[in-house]
């Protein structure tokens, strides 16, 4: 019978169950954003604990492979997606002022940097990240994905740089151009803002699936 769950470290993946090398039947897939123990569901399934706010997917696709006897489905998938980064890559334009990743929270604007998920996959792409000035924006617990702004430093800190929206709906695009603070950005008056898609928040395969064609219809 399976025993109780474990705690997760930062990256990792854990069984709670037999704790042989193999999982008996149809595994439970638990995410966990804390160390946290499993309560009651490893004595119904073999569970498998683990977290992916600090891990990108490609590496968590690779550590649930290998945790799964996945490993070669788990190389392909991860191959097919820098396949197509690199047809993408070829086949679009990209612009030559810097991509500035940005998300309206009316109060702040974030700017994700060239560390953070999004500011790599638009890295291998072949697009200038914006870095936002040092010193300047406000940081969750020394992370280094992403900065907050005040909505009147917009324009400092994006400069002449292209907008591209994360997770946002068009309409909330259009609504956060029109303020005062937006609407007189280089990038709204020379039309240079993209909608990166509803779902690229936190990337996974699918979103970043959906990030690489969102870029491949606005630059190709």
């Amino acid at each position: 019978m399976p025993g109780k769950g474990t705690g997760l470290g930062s990256g990792q993946i854990r069984r709670a169950g037999s704790g042989g090398s193999g999982l008996d039947g149809d595994p439970a897939l638990v995410h966990a954003e804390q160390q946290q123990p499993l309560t009651g569901l490893s004595v119904v399934a073999p569970t498998l604990l683990y977290r992916h706010d600090d891990v990108s997917w490609q590496d968590l696709t690779a550590r649930l492979g290998k945790d799964l006897g996945l490993e070669k489905r788990a190389t392909e998938v991860v191959a097919a997606h820098e396949k197509r980064v690199g047809e993408v890559k070829a086949a679009i334009t990209v612009p030559k002022q810097s991509a500035a990743l940005v998300r309206d929270n009316q109060s702040a604007m974030t700017v994700f940097t060239p560390e953070s998920a999004q500011g790599r996959l638009l890295t291998s792409l072949g697009f200038t990240v914006l870095e936002p000035p040092a010193g300047k924006g406000q940081t969750q617990g020394g992370r280094s994905d992403f900065a907050e702004f005040s909505q009147e430093k917009v324009a400092d800190t994006a400069k002449d740089s292209s907008l591209l929206f994360v997770s946002h709906t068009p309409e909330e695009i259009t609504a956060a151009t029109a303020r005062p603070v937006w609407k007189d950005l280089a990038a709204v008056k020379d039309k240079r803002v993209y909608d990166l898609g509803l779902d690229t928040f936190r990337l996974d395969y699918y979103s970043a699936g959906n990030l690489i064609d969102k870029i491949e219809k606005a630059f190709g």
